[in-house]
């Protein structure tokens, strides 16, 4: 049977796998392009003859300019209102640079090439959890099945009066309830902190599993019950009515 999630999770991981290859090597050809052109910048000379610590003095600052002179004209509006006068004045010039002299292409680059890197890493950072937590998550469901068809056969040995057979299927639950801890403890120990409560479930789960086929003893089972009770003391953990 086809698993439709196992396959879109895939092709989403693939292609952010192709996104972030592709923003490694634009930000590569950027960062390149834009340290090329600041070591072929040129520097200011020095004048033929100077002393090494000579630098070029700063431009004197330009004299403020004059306001335009005013222009002032007559014009009479009537016996009522009168002469009145009217001041022409034109408009300041700009002394303020072009514009477009200010604007920096290769910075503008340089920071829009950054943030697409960034985000394609964050994407496929994103996509690869989703996927192989996915893969755990569905190896242990496989377990599980395994555990329940070992038990179910153990059920029937005894029955039958075979105890061998039903001891060999015990076992062989044991062990695939023992790797399904492993695999959810995986799960847990690669989720993101503080840890959400669906994690923690998925903790407590397997941990009641393991210790109802008696597998207390193992050493998951010992790495599962000590976390288990350092959320309790921490206050993170809850057991009983929400």
């Amino acid at each position: 049977m086809t698993d439709v999630k196992y396959q879109q999770l895939y092709r989403e991981y693939a292609n952010a796998i192709r996104r972030y290859d592709n923003a490694i090597k634009d930000r590569r050809r950027v960062r390149a392009r834009v340290e090329a052109k600041r070591r072929a910048a040129p520097l200011p000379r020095r004048p033929v003859g100077s002393p090494r610590g000579f630098r070029i003095p700063q431009a004197p600052p330009r004299p403020a300019q004059r306001p335009p002179k005013q222009r002032e004209r007559r014009i009479y509006l009537g016996k009522i209102l009168g002469w009145a006068k009217i001041v022409h004045t034109a408009p300041p010039v700009s002394d303020s640079p072009d514009p477009d002299a200010l604007f920096d292409s290769d910075r503008l680059y340089d920071s829009t090439s950054l943030k697409l890197y960034q985000n394609a890493k964050l994407h496929y950072e994103s996509c690869k959890k989703a996927f192989f937590d996915y893969v755990r998550r569905q190896n242990i469901d496989v377990h599980h099945q395994r555990a329940e068809a070992a038990v179910g056969h153990a059920a029937n040995a005894q029955l039958l009066g075979d105890d061998s057979a039903a001891e060999k299927a015990i076992e062989e639950a044991q062990g695939e309830v023992e790797q399904a801890c492993r695999n959810a403890w995986a799960v847990y120990q690669r989720s993101p902190s503080p840890k959400s409560d669906s994690v923690k479930v998925l903790l407590l789960e397997h941990l009641g599993e393991a210790q109802l086929m008696g597998l207390d003893d193992r050493d998951i089972c010992k790495s599962m019950q000590m976390e288990a009770q350092r959320l309790l003391k921490a206050g993170v953990l809850r057991i009983g009515k929400h």
